[in-house]
């Protein structure tokens, strides 16, 4: 149950935490760049503890730790710098998010765990929820109207 609390409250952080991005490019510091080196890392170790005749309980505690250090990271950030700009083939830009990888990264594993099912991209489902519809992306503008009015 704790670990499923953390985890939950971990979407919650990042759905927050993407509905307050102010879309502005920022270059990375010190504290995105660590974040992303423990994110590849976390990543290197899930993989590694799924090869490992499928050591799912490595695996979640591997998944715990890029979690704490996400939550740690917004915690930190008054304004968390959540884009990166790069270059890729003939001039296209692609604009990355840290936070929204490191979710998206995670509701992936707990999907190929079994753990849900829905068709979100990052976090649990809400309950009573229509297949077809995004309960954050409908209520998000009402909600950030609400916040500017305070």
């Amino acid at each position: 149950m704790q670990y499923e609390k953390a985890i939950s409250e971990f979407f919650a952080n990042i759905k927050a935490a993407l509905l307050n991005d102010d879309g502005i490019l920022k270059k990375w510091g010190a504290p995105e760049k660590d974040l992303h080196a423990e994110f590849m890392a976390a990543q290197n170790d899930v993989h590694d503890k799924l090869c490992d005749n499928l050591n799912t309980a490595g695996a979640c505690l591997a998944l715990k730790d890029i979690v704490s250090a996400t939550n740690k990271y917004l915690a930190k950030q008054e304004n968390p710098d959540f884009k990166l700009l790069r270059f890729g083939n003939l001039n296209f830009i692609k604009i990355l998010n840290l936070p929204r990888n490191v979710g998206t990264y995670v509701t992936k594993i707990m999907k190929c765990f079994g753990c849900l099912n829905s068709e979100d991209q990052i976090g649990f489902p809400v309950e009573g929820q229509a297949q077809n519809q995004n309960m954050d992306q409908l209520v998000a503008p009402y909600l950030q109207c609400l916040a500017q009015f305070r």
